[in-house]
């Protein structure tokens, strides 16, 4: 492999690379932004087109048709992806709180009671007595 072929790839993988930040950082920007409009269908429909007309015609422009240029390209690509996730992330998630298991315990968010109208608790579900006949 000369040089100037290792060239090409190192390019062609820095072309991938700037496709995969305009896909996925684009995805990003449509999902803060698009969640949040008036009609999100069309926002998100409208930006999946466009990115994906973007990089179909960005790797066909950088493949060439050549296997090695697709390959490199991809691998920027993929790549990117680590890439905008990595930027993208909270900037500092918070742990939850461990639960001792006393009066602070975290309780589970599905009730197992109903509360009725005049206050007193009722089960969700009524289970059938059980019957001690003999048989």
């Amino acid at each position: 492999m000369t040089s100037s072929e290792i060239l090409i790839l190192f390019l062609t993988a820095s072309a991938g690379l700037m496709l995969g930040g305009i896909f996925f950082g684009g995805l990003w920007w449509t999902v803060r932004n698009g969640i949040n409009a008036k009609q999100p269908g069309l926002w998100f429909l409208g930006s999946m087109i466009v990115r994906m007309t973007i990089v179909m015609a960005g790797f066909y422009i950088v493949g060439g048709g050549q296997w090695d240029r697709l390959l490199s390209c991809l691998l920027g690509f993929i790549a990117a992806r680590s890439m905008v996730v990595w930027l993208t992330r909270p900037p500092h998630p918070t742990p939850l709180p461990r639960s001792t298991g006393g009066e602070g315990a975290r309780r589970s968010s599905i009730p197992s009671t109903l509360i009725g109208k005049n206050g007193a608790t009722e089960p969700l579900v009524r289970l059938p007595k059980e019957s001690h006949h003999a048989t």
